[in-house]
């Protein structure tokens, strides 16, 4: 977050007219409103994980003596402070959706339709086969069985993508994440945008126009 004040700006101390304060603060509230696209290509810069919503999350809210940046999204914390190691796990659903979008998923695992499959090799006489269907369709209700005695606990484990996420999500709870400090690198772009925003404000201000 990134707060945005008229005592932080210079020339603000040297003018004590209330229609230039009022001048410099809109300045200030419209150099934020432009800064929070700034934000937005700095999250690219930073590739964040979830980097859709965290995108979408940037705002700039008006205080009473200028603005601030903010990022208003649930996990925004996490992302700028990090995550320690060692630590509880973070929450699967958004994982999930980040690796659909991305393709991500686990490894095949042995599916329970192969265990229906089963049969040995070589030629088989009509009997034989006839007594390796009746095998098949014995294992398959079993297995059938199985899974609905299981219930979602084994089609969460079967899902590819879902036991990547879990993947992923274990592997953040040991080895936590690094602090990504995303406007750290556009700070001085940002304080150029409102200043001279701003300074357009107070000159306008000046010459009686309206900015």
């Amino acid at each position: 977050m990134v707060t945005i004040t008229i005592s932080a700006w210079p020339e603000a101390l040297k003018l004590r007219t209330a229609a230039v304060h009022a001048a410099i603060r809109a300045g200030l509230v419209e150099g934020a409103m432009r800064c929070v696209a700034i934000a937005v290509k700095a999250t690219d810069d930073k590739s964040v994980m979830n980097i859709g919503q965290y995108k979408r999350s940037w705002r700039s809210v008006p205080t009473d003596r200028g603005a601030t940046i903010e990022n208003i999204a649930p996990y925004s914390g996490v992302i700028e402070d990090g995550r320690r190691p060692n630590g509880p796990p973070p929450p699967i659903d958004a994982i999930v959706a980040w690796c659909a979008r991305k393709g991500i998923y686990a490894k095949p695992q042995v599916s329970l339709g192969s265990i229906a499959g089963e049969a040995s090799g070589g030629v088989k006489t009509d009997e034989q086969k006839a007594a390796s269907r009746v095998r098949g369709e014995g294992q398959s209700k079993h297995a059938e069985k199985i899974l609905g005695e299981v219930g979602a606990s084994v089609r969460r484990h079967a899902d590819p993508i879902r036991r990547a996420a879990e993947s992923i999500r274990w592997s953040i709870a040991k080895k936590g994440t690094p602090a990504m400090h995303v406007l750290a690198d556009v700070m001085p772009e940002m304080i150029v945008m409102v200043s001279e925003t701003a300074r357009k404000r107070v000159l306008a201000a000046a010459q009686g126009k309206v900015a």
